[in-house]
């Protein structure tokens, strides 16, 4: 029920980003033409319009995804891009702001600086809240699928589609050898 939650709300917010991008990237701020200090084949406008298609094709992916699982991998991959464009901002024009909410800042009157905390708030619930939730289930996948009555760690391979321990398929083995014997 949470990740249901959790996904809904990541396509919304994707959703009004890639919007603020699109208004943003359609106005005639020459900012728009200047060069990305990050990524330098593309103008900030092409930036921003990538974005908004990157954000809102992941948006489109979560929706149509037959498994949460897959929906919050996709959210997680799309959150590390986004810490890497932010990393390399930060290194190569540090005094630099990333216009990331695009014109939405503005209609809400952020300053760059409460901007700028949105976004790394936006970035944080992203990438937490989507490898929180991942890890989650990894961790009952392996607690269901490797833990006997005994609650110790049991190593399991795969037979025929079903998990088996390892030590009834070396017995298993051995017993045929015994036979054929």
């Amino acid at each position: 029920m949470i990740t249901h939650v959790y996904l809904r709300s990541v396509v919304f917010l994707l959703g009004l980003t890639a919007l603020g991008k699109l208004a943003m990237a359609l106005g005639d701020v020459p900012l728009l033409e200047e060069q990305s200090p990050v990524l330098s084949l593309l103008s900030n406008r092409g930036l921003l319009i990538s974005a908004a298609l990157l954000e809102l094709g992941v948006a489109l992916f979560i929706c149509r995804a037959r498994e949460e699982s897959a929906a919050l991998a996709a959210v997680a991959w799309l959150a590390t891009l986004f810490v890497g464009y932010r990393a390399m901002l930060w290194v190569f024009h540090p005094q630099g702001s990333c216009h990331c909410l695009g014109n939405i800042a503005e209609v809400l009157r952020l300053s760059p600086a409460e901007a700028n905390s949105a976004v790394l708030g936006l970035l944080a619930y992203f990438a937490l809240g989507s490898c929180a939730l991942l890890g989650r289930r990894w961790r009952g996948r392996l607690r269901n699928r490797q833990l006997p009555a005994g609650g110790a760690l049991t190593p399991v391979a795969s037979f025929n589609g079903a998990t088996v321990p390892v030590s009834l398929l070396r017995e298993a083995e051995a017993s045929v050898k015994q036979v054929r014997s």
